[in-house]
């Protein structure tokens, strides 16, 4: 069995990434695309209240492949290609049957697979009357790439999340704020130096970034979002100086995946949002921080250098004393708690 469902994971990855650019490209799937897509076209649960990270989707998706595999006369390596057509490309019959206004398409027949050659990143090409005409090579080896890195994201997420919950056991965080958080540290372009990478007990960079980023939460609320000591909230322990300065900040970067969820709230309000919630709020912040330290915007930083704007906006500088003495705090932390460093065994 679980060689079957094996077969069709590379497939069902592919449509969960595909659903997630349909809605923001931010590594979830919102309830209404679920539906339309997932549960319309293939009877897929609907129970997604308000969004399903792609690894969920992933997931469930194979499990219905395989089920579909089970119970029907189609080729297994047929499957996942038949539901990427199905999804995201257009039928003879269906185009047939749509009105045609000034020669434009719906968006809701055509999705954007269908894009210029400039864009165009699917591992099928598709001709003027929406037919599959031949698989793009170049395209395809992008697609495995790209398979390959979400199957490493999802090890090093499922990694973090045994990891560090077993640890802090009072911890309400789920596996879903591990995946956003993945996902937050590229926003932020956080990386760990090459020169500091321990590649004899990390599986990568990634692993081990994510990991010294934990503990930067752990340090400071025990990794609970509720946490509350004195004037600060939070994983993070935001003060309510740095919650003005980042709404100012999110409201002129609304470029910037997940800047358009900060609302205008006030420190206590803040305090009450899940953990999830509190790290768009983390990127608005460092955004700020960094232009206070006078980083700039695009520049990597290192988790030492998060935590050290955290406590200090304006000593987030590499060769800051602040930043040295991070370095150190995330180091006490594991071995403080007696958590092992690197992969889980």
């Amino acid at each position: 069995m679980s060689n079957i469902i094996n077969h069709f994971k590379p497939q069902a990855q592919k449509i969960a990434r595909q659903l997630d650019k349909l809605d923001g490209e931010d590594n979830r799937i919102n309830a209404d695309t679920w539906k339309k897509y997932a549960v319309a076209k293939f009877g897929m649960k609907d129970n997604v209240k308000q969004f399903i990270n792609i690894f969920s989707a992933a997931n469930a998706l194979e499990k219905s492949m395989e089920k579909e595999a089970n119970t029907s006369d189609i080729n297994a390596d047929d499957i996942g290609e038949k539901w990427y057509a199905d999804l995201f490309v257009t039928s003879d019959n269906n185009s047939q049957n749509q009105p045609k206004t000034q020669d434009k398409v719906s968006t809701d027949i055509l999705t954007p697979i269908i894009q210029t050659h400039e864009e165009q990143t699917d591992a099928l090409k598709i001709d003027n009357s929406n037919n599959i005409i031949a698989p793009d090579l170049k395209a395809l080896n992008a697609d495995k790439k790209n398979i390959t890195r979400d199957i490493n994201a999802e090890k090093i997420i499922s990694n973090m999340y045994a990891k560090w919950s077993g640890k802090f056991k009072n911890s309400p965080l789920g596996r879903d704020f591990y995946s956003k958080l993945y996902n937050t540290i590229k926003i932020l372009n956080c990386s760990i130096k090459d020169s500091d990478f321990k590649k004899d007990i990390y599986s990568s960079k990634e692993e081990q970034t994510m990991d010294e980023f934990i503990a930067i939460f752990a340090g400071e609320s025990q990794l609970n979002p509720a946490t509350r000591k004195n004037i600060y909230r939070g994983l993070f322990q935001l003060a309510k100086d740095g919650l003005t300065d980042l709404k100012i900040w999110a409201s002129k970067n609304q470029d910037v995946p997940g800047m358009k969820n900060i609302k205008n709230i006030n420190i206590e309000q803040f305090g009450r949002l899940s953990g999830p919630e509190q790290l768009d709020y983390l990127v608005a912040y460092i955004g700020k921080a960094k232009e206070y330290s006078k980083i700039p915007k695009n520049q990597s930083i290192t988790p030492g250098q998060v935590w050290a704007m955290i406590k200090n906006p304006f000593k987030g500088q590499t060769n800051s004393k602040i930043t040295a003495e991070k370095n150190s705090s995330i180091k006490k932390v594991f071995t403080n708690n007696s958590i092992q460093f690197g992969s889980l065994a």
